[in-house]
């Protein structure tokens, strides 16, 4: 048995505390005889006997409270025989010649000595060599998270070195987590790319600058990939008219700020030409991968959805939704179009600073990977059921 937060084992030592004052109140007071006191010698016997064996029986009680106390903000849990691995070293690369250049020698050695290395992809290829370069998607802040998460499936207590370039791209994610320390290896990306951008029906262009801020310009970006083209085509059907209305001035504060259009229609009878589709309830047939669906009131919520889906399990009000309530629903839309458009990127003007970079990465288990809230939850019904037991005791004997 491990524990996820092994430094309040030092709460053990609490323990000490029912033990003393136990000690304490068994201090022998004073002797003062009187008459009466040989008629009472052989009752004052039977009851002292009888008194102290229940009060070391409750002194146990509230030891045992304290330990399972202890073990409960401990976060005990059992790491089964397939993660049982001793600690091997993982090298996770990011396709890119820039990497490779900079950090051949690390890796290379890394090879010679028989590490793991992989390449930072949806499978995590085996890195055999350094030429020639795959072709695998951008490493950002989900690909790595990823990665990291194939690899911590596979093998416990893994030493894992980072090879990444140091981009916006990274901050796709609010963290990136990993159950042990990663050592981070990486540079700044100084190869310019293509800036994708969205042109609007007047013949402007929507893309982040170097601070990575959306913005409508008038020119493309010199090197640029366009992923849309006019208004987007959105549908919204749902029976709900107070829902309807607030998603219409979400988009409306969109296109507002950005510039970009919307052309809303309520009628789903042409299933094929929708970029984005508002519903309420679930999509009968087969989705389309090219379309973004924001699913509201979806009651048989699961965690296996495509990354094209955005599930509520309730309508999308500001009762029932308190960033909606905050005036945030615009921004939490903007955020989901942009990804599933792939509009992440920053080009190469801007990298992440040292202490940002640091606070992205945090050291937690992932979820899933140790799923025994079991354990947590036995040791709560046993607390209780001791507690009960202590109080009953206590009040039993006036203690």
């Amino acid at each position: 048995m491990e524990m996820l937060n092994p430094g309040i084992l030092w709460g053990i030592l609490a323990i000490s505390a029912p033990i003393i004052i136990h000690f304490w109140h068994q201090k022998k007071g004073k002797v003062i005889d009187w008459a009466a006191m040989r008629w009472l010698l052989e009752i004052e016997n039977s009851q002292s006997k009888g008194f102290r064996l229940k009060e070391l029986f409750l002194l146990f009680l509230r030891c045992l409270l304290i330990l399972l106390l202890v073990l409960m903000l401990g976060k005990p849990f059992f790491q089964s025989l397939k993660h049982a691995n001793t600690s091997k070293t993982i090298h996770l690369v990011q396709a890119n010649k820039q990497i490779t250049e900079n950090f051949k020698f690390e890796i290379e050695k890394a090879l010679k000595n028989g590490e793991k290395c992989l390449w930072i992809s949806p499978n995590n290829i085996p890195l055999m060599a350094l030429s020639p370069m795959p072709n695998y998607p951008v490493a950002d802040g989900k690909a790595i998270q990823k990665s990291i998460q194939l690899v911590e499936n596979q093998l416990s207590n893994a030493t894992i070195h980072l090879y990444f370039l140091n981009t916006q791209a990274l901050k796709n994610i609010p963290k990136i987590y990993s159950s042990t320390q990663v050592s981070l290896h990486n540079i700044e990306d100084k190869q310019k790319k293509r800036l994708s951008f969205f042109e609007t029906s007047d013949k402007k262009y929507i893309y982040r600058d170097s601070e990575g801020k959306l913005s409508s310009q008038l020119k493309p970006p010199p090197i640029g990939m366009r992923k849309h083209r006019g208004d987007f085509r959105v549908l919204i059907e749902t029976s709900n008219q107070e829902e309807k209305e607030i998603i219409r001035l979400a988009l409306r504060a969109i296109s507002s700020t950005y510039g970009m259009a919307f052309s809303i229609e309520e009628n789903g009878l042409n299933k094929e030409k929708w970029d984005i589709v508002f519903k309420n309830g679930g999509i009968i047939g087969k989705k389309s991968p090219e379309i973004l669906y924001f699913l509201s009131n979806f009651i048989e919520y699961r965690h296996d959805f495509e990354e094209n889906t955005v599930v509520f399990r309730k309508s999308i009000l500001p009762s029932d939704y308190p960033f909606v309530f905050e005036g945030k629903l615009p921004e939490f839309l903007l955020e989901k179009i942009l990804n599933h458009f792939e509009m992440n990127d920053f080009g190469a003007e801007k990298s992440i600073s040292n202490s940002e970079l640091k606070g992205l990465f945090a050291t937690e288990t992932l979820s899933g990977r140790f799923n025994q809230a079991w354990i947590t939850d036995v040791l709560l019904l046993l607390f209780i059921v001791v507690l009960s037991l202590e109080r009953w005791l206590s009040i039993q004997k006036n203690l």
